[in-house]
């Protein structure tokens, strides 16, 4: 049996140019600095298949909507059982580097220094994003903006090793995001 999280936090975030991060800010500045992410993340592969951008210390998730959008973190000692029920729509996971153990969650557009931060053991943690469709909206969800409404379900814990993306259920393509 799985053990209950250690950590559970929502988060509404405001999803910007249809996405929002998660990142550990000081080694992404480093990396950006240094030239270390010259790739661009959003290839169409990822916006439409992976919905997920991968880039060194961040991930951003792509979102069905420019709103507000709610993500629910959970923070595990090892890997939970992925949901790959008719709950979930679309499942993929990749790995997230945090050397300063520093985790930024933040919606694209959102000011420097306003983010929210969680503090983790530094390390590498494999990232489960799981969208999950929803009734429910966040407030002051714009309804005249197009999209169907997800929570992202983020799940993570920590891993030694290195491992490429997964989609463990592949949602629909095209999508809205």
């Amino acid at each position: 049996m799985q053990s209950p999280p250690a950590e559970v936090r929502r988060f509404f975030l405001h999803a910007g140019h249809f996405q929002f991060y998660l990142q550990d800010t000081e080694t992404y500045g480093k990396a950006v600095k240094n030239g270390d992410n010259d790739e661009d993340s959003w290839t169409e592969e990822a916006s439409q298949l992976l919905r997920i951008g991968v880039e060194p210390a961040s991930i951003a998730v792509g979102t069905a909507r420019r709103d507000w959008v709610l993500m629910i973190l959970h923070v595990y000692a090892s890997p939970p059982p992925a949901d790959l029920s008719e709950e979930a729509d679309h499942v993929v996971e990749a790995d997230l580097d945090l050397r300063t153990g520093r985790l930024s969650i933040y919606g694209c557009g959102q000011k420097p220094g306003t983010e929210d931060v969680l503090v983790l053991p530094p390390g590498t943690y494999r990232t489960r994003v799981s969208y999950m469709p929803t009734q429910s909206v966040p407030p002051d969800t714009n309804e005249a903006e197009q999209g169907d409404h997800f929570d992202y379900r983020v799940e993570m814990w920590a891993t030694t090793e290195g491992t490429d993306i997964h989609v463990l259920k592949q949602g629909p393509v095209p999508w809205a995001g």
